[in-house]
């Protein structure tokens, strides 16, 4: 009696071992594949070549550069009116910063150096045009805003575009009001920097003084290279919203 029960005993626990191993085994196919293993520093070519699609993918942010084509645009001028800068190609752009608060900007206004300027390039009778345009990006800028400041200096009727969040000041690195920019027919950026070689605001006529914006354009207006393409720029510090905030 004793050897059955020991048989009867060993009998089971066999089928126990079985049962148990064939539970495991299904056990481990219903286990989902492990994900690979994620190579870095090189350690995979293909992984290398991947990646370095990805960041090509990637769009990087516009910038203008001096002799490249610029970033094109859309803003409102002080009457509400879109422009996008790509309408202009094919003339001679000039981009002047402003703010209307600050003595170099009313310095140059009270001298009309812009009006005299749009006059001479007019009187030329050259083939291209030349198209004078207002950048305001101090972060209080609002058409309103820029509707009175044109209207308090007579003869200003250029569009004067707020760019209230400075998303184009940044991208042309405008750093001083006035900071001046000349951008060619082929819409390349050909001239960056100062109005003129004074900074002196209290002067009271442009005698003796080099204006870097009219020599730029002249020579474009005939087919010249830009003698100076480049120059430090002089002004108030451009007011620019941070983190996205705007005010006074």
């Amino acid at each position: 009696m004793v050897y059955r029960l020991l048989a009867f005993a060993a009998v089971a626990l066999s089928l126990s071992l079985v049962v148990s191993s064939l539970l495991h085994a299904q056990q481990a196919e219903e286990l989902p594949e492990p994900p690979p293993i994620e190579r870095v520093n090189g350690d995979d070519d293909d992984a290398d070549g991947d990646a370095g699609n990805e960041a090509e993918d990637e769009e990087e942010p516009q910038r203008a550069e001096l002799g490249k084509t610029v970033p094109d645009f859309t803003l409102q001028d002080q009457h509400e009116e879109e422009h996008t800068l790509s309408d202009y190609k094919g003339k001679v752009i000039v981009l002047e910063w402003v703010n209307w608060r600050c003595p170099y900007v009313v310095f140059h206004f009270r001298l009309r150096t812009q009006l005299n300027l749009i006059e001479k390039f007019a009187d030329m009778d050259a083939d291209t045009e030349v198209v004078w345009i207002g950048v305001n990006s101090s972060r209080w800028s609002t058409p309103e805003h820029n509707r009175e400041g044109a209207e308090s200096w007579e003869g200003v009727e250029f569009p004067t575009l707020c760019d209230a969040d400075g998303t184009v000041g940044r991208m042309f690195n405008a750093r001083t009001t006035p900071h001046m920019f000349v951008i060619c027919e082929d819409f390349k950026l050909r001239y960056d920097g100062a109005f003129d070689s004074d900074s002196n605001p209290r002067r009271d006529s442009h005698e003796g003084v080099t204006n870097y914006v009219e020599k730029a354009v002249t020579a474009l207006l005939q087919g010249e290279e830009v003698e100076t393409p480049q120059t430090d720029p002089y002004g108030c510090r451009v007011q620019y919203a941070r983190d996205g905030r705007r005010g006074r």
